[in-house]
């Protein structure tokens, strides 16, 4: 992880989907059973194929599906939204508790596929690894991923940023809307969207590992229902002094009252 201007942790979202963690069937890890490495799974995986309960899980083309393990968190991308979770790793087994995802809409064979893909993960009991491929199974699931290189940081100028999630004290809230987006420009403009109103403001460093974001100004208009909260909470981080942090294509930021916000480069 490359450090932009330091480091934050940006919490999960929390939603339900029951985990089962009854073993269909004996799965060996490695000749000697022992279980892998601690962190041997962290990393990137990305499924190349699956099924549950007798059906394939449908994979529309250019869409991607993948898991992020660090350590006891999870996530990733669900062909449509950004996926979050717990996972419990033994020596065979494997189990998901307290995933959710944000709510963005996306076309119908997309979403199709994130339900598909988030139901299958519930029953998931077990593991196996081989090489660069991870098999997850449990009752009526099979789940076959390839692990992904590491992929580079992306720059934080320059890159649009899309806004997936909030961070207020221990409750965390996805986004409402598709457009909620940051842009740092080289210039020291900051340019984006609420997902209601767009804004502009300045950017620059502090000399001390800290962003300082001011004159940011919306188009005025009035935002309805929960976009007014996002629009408050994105406005109100993205003001004064910040911390920054880019880890791969991720992007967290936090204010100094604990409020953070999540983005993901397009």
């Amino acid at each position: 992880m490359r450090l932009v201007m330091s480091a934050v942790l940006v919490g999960v979202l929390i939603a339900g989907l029951a985990a089962s963690c009854t073993t269909a069937e004996p799965i060996v890890t490695s000749p000697s059973d022992n279980g892998p490495a601690p962190g041997s799974l962290d990393g990137t995986w990305v499924l190349v194929v699956g099924s549950h309960e007798g059906n394939a899980l449908p994979m529309p083309a250019d869409a991607l599906i993948d898991m992020r393990i660090d350590g006891a968190m999870v996530g990733g991308t669900a062909a449509c939204n950004s996926w979050f979770g717990e996972v419990a790793i033994g020596e065979r087994s494997m189990s998901f508790s307290g995933v959710g995802q944000t709510e963005m809409a996306c076309e119908e064979d997309r979403m199709a596929a994130e339900r598909a893909y988030l139901a299958a993960l519930a029953d998931v009991a077990a593991f196996e690894v081989a090489a660069d491929t991870l098999t997850l199974r449990g009752p009526g699931v099979e789940l076959v991923f390839s692990r992904q290189a590491p992929v580079a940081d992306a720059d934080l100028v320059g890159t649009t940023w899309l806004l997936d999630s909030i961070v207020e004290g221990d409750a965390v809230s996805s986004t409402v809307g598709a457009d909620a987006h940051l842009v740092f420009g080289v210039d020291g403009s900051l340019t984006g969207s609420t997902g209601c109103r767009t804004f502009g403001g300045t950017w620059a460093t502090d000399g001390g590992g800290q962003l300082v974001i001011s004159d940011v100004a919306s188009d005025g208009q009035a935002c309805p229902g929960e976009l007014a909260r996002q629009d408050q909470n994105m406005l109100e981080t993205l003001s004064g002094r910040v911390r920054a942090d880019v880890d791969g294509n991720r992007l967290t930021i936090t204010a100094p009252d604990g409020t953070g916000l999540s983005f993901r480069a397009s």
